[in-house]
């Protein structure tokens, strides 16, 4: 299955429940033998706990996420130690069991552009998606591109100009 669940919709309710969550890597932070994923969806996002004192080799895999991975994982529904009253999900945690890799952002980048990277090594990669993506407000990137879309492109107004 895909996912069971979405990023926003899990709540403290749900401690205990094993889900299946299917999203974008917001941001990583580690922190001694633990990482810890924001998982977004167009829901929300969700806090994802890798420990590697319970499985070492899913916590090295989840050290080698980027921003803007698109991933799966599968665990358990457990109550936060640091509540999060910011966040609509900041009373839980997904104590992760499984991660599959769904989409690498930096092979993506680098299909897009053409395969072509020079000189680039893949952390310089990580780093440009890094900073593309930082404080990307989805609502001003909306309000441009209706702004681009309400002005007339210049052939458009010059072929009118010319009465055609």
């Amino acid at each position: 299955m895909y996912r069971t669940k979405t990023c926003g919709e899990l709540r403290l309710t749900d401690a205990g429940q094993q889900v299946t969550l299917a999203g974008w890597v917001q941001k990583t932070r580690k922190m001694g033998g633990m990482t810890f994923v924001d998982l977004r969806d167009r829901y929300g996002i969700t806090q994802l706990v890798f420990d590697e004192s319970k499985d070492a080799a899913l916590c090295e895999q989840a050290n080698k996420l980027g921003r803007e991975w698109c991933i799966q994982v599968t665990g358990t529904v457990s109550e936060r130690q640091a509540k999060n009253p910011k966040m609509e999900t900041g009373d839980i945690e997904i104590l992760a069991a499984q991660l599959n890799v769904l989409s690498d952002a930096v092979e993506e980048l680098g299909k897009s552009l053409g395969g072509v990277f020079g000189d680039m090594t893949e952390e310089d990669a990580k780093a440009l998606i890094q900073n593309l993506t930082q404080g990307v407000d989805e609502g001003k990137l909306m309000e441009a591109y209706m702004t681009m879309k309400k002005e007339p492109k210049a052939e458009e107004a010059e072929a009118q100009d010319d009465g055609e």
